[in-house]
């Protein structure tokens, strides 16, 4: 769909076909557009990228609902993730099913984020995603942020089950309650890892085992779980204490 403005999607099934293009994407080529819609309950599979709302900017932003959406064997291509999503204030993707994402060079995400803020991340499910499973980041000076990303679970990712910054980074994010166990896969990535520059996020009660590690500039050495590529607990990002994963005593 080109530049709607308004829209609702549900309840198809879409399959991929040879030399096939996107399960669902809303983009703008011609000029940007804020949008407000729902696209729930659809069954994705086999397509490249699997759903793609691109936004209006800094300016225009899309509020959005994502909810209740099936997708099978995705390969990525133009777009870095099975869910990608763009310049969104505010949005709620919640009870999403990812399994098996590809395609891109260094990995495919399962869900994206670019300067999205005041969004909801929850109960979504994935496993065997390519690169990272949920990814929030923003263009140079445009962090994603005041997030909330709660009980989501992330398995066997190829590299961080929850990947915070990059670009602009990602501040005032909070992260609690999501289960990210045995990610990694690739031979790099951490259970929750934060990048240089995402700054006043606050974690509680993650529980994160089994993942890989791997040479990041980690301010706790040794952790394959969690790393803070900005310093330890207490420096830039704000633990409640309760975390279910090795690190400090106040982790």
């Amino acid at each position: 769909m080109t530049s709607p403005a308004n829209l609702i999607i549900r309840h198809n099934v879409i399959s991929g076909a040879a030399g096939g293009g996107a399960g669902i994407l809303i983009d703008a080529p011609v000029a940007a557009v804020a949008r407000h819609g729902t696209i729930e309950e659809n069954l994705i599979s086999g397509t490249i990228n699997g759903i793609v709302v691109t936004g209006g900017g800094a300016v225009l932003r899309s509020s959005l609902i994502i909810q209740k959406n099936q997708l099978n064997q995705i390969t990525s291509g133009p777009f870095p993730a099975a869910i990608s999503l763009f310049n969104a204030e505010p949005c709620l993707v919640s009870e999403n099913t990812i399994e098996g994402v590809s395609g891109a060079v260094g990995g495919a995400s399962g869900i994206f984020g670019s300067d999205v803020e005041g969004c909801k991340f929850v109960n979504n499910v994935m496993s065997d995603v390519s690169g990272n499973g949920i990814w929030l980041t923003g263009p140079a000076g445009i962090p994603s942020q005041d997030n909330l990303l709660i009980h989501n679970i992330v398995r066997g990712a190829g590299l961080d089950g929850i990947l915070i910054g990059g670009g602009g980074g990602g501040a005032r994010n909070d992260i609690e309650g999501n289960l990210l166990h045995i990610n990694g896969v690739g031979g790099v990535g951490f259970g929750l890892h934060f990048l240089l520059g995402a700054v006043g996020n606050r974690i509680g009660r993650n529980s994160a085992t089994g993942n890989a590690g791997g040479p990041a500039p980690c301010a706790v050495a040794g952790n394959a779980d969690y790393c803070d590529e900005n310093g330890p607990i207490g420096a830039v990002t704000f633990s409640f204490g309760d975390n279910m994963m090795p690190g400090p005593a106040t982790f």
